[in-house]
């Protein structure tokens, strides 16, 4: 086990090291402080919960696209909560 811990380490240690050589702090930093303010996630989904609205937080991956977009998910979300019965999503 400790062979294999040790390969995870040794491998994130050198991924680490090119994406720095690849593109410094300062440069990660600039870009930071010249981004837009952050769009206010936490109180959007405060807003809605107040609202008594739902308020998803979902994630979806390239490899689940291929059986079901993103429209297509939301609309079955949609259905399947309007109908009284799936809460497990507010």
């Amino acid at each position: 086990m400790a062979d294999i811990l040790e390969k995870i380490a040794a491998y994130k240690r050198a991924e680490i090291a090119a994406a720095k050589r690849a593109r410094p702090l300062a440069e990660i930093e600039r870009e930071a402080k010249a981004a837009n303010a952050p769009r206010g996630f936490a109180k959007a989904i405060a807003r809605r919960l107040a609202a008594k609205d739902y308020a998803l937080i979902a994630e979806i991956k390239k490899r689940e696209l291929v059986d079901i977009g993103p429209s297509q998910l939301s609309k079955a979300l949609r259905k399947k909560t309007s109908g009284g019965g799936g809460h497990g999503t507010r």
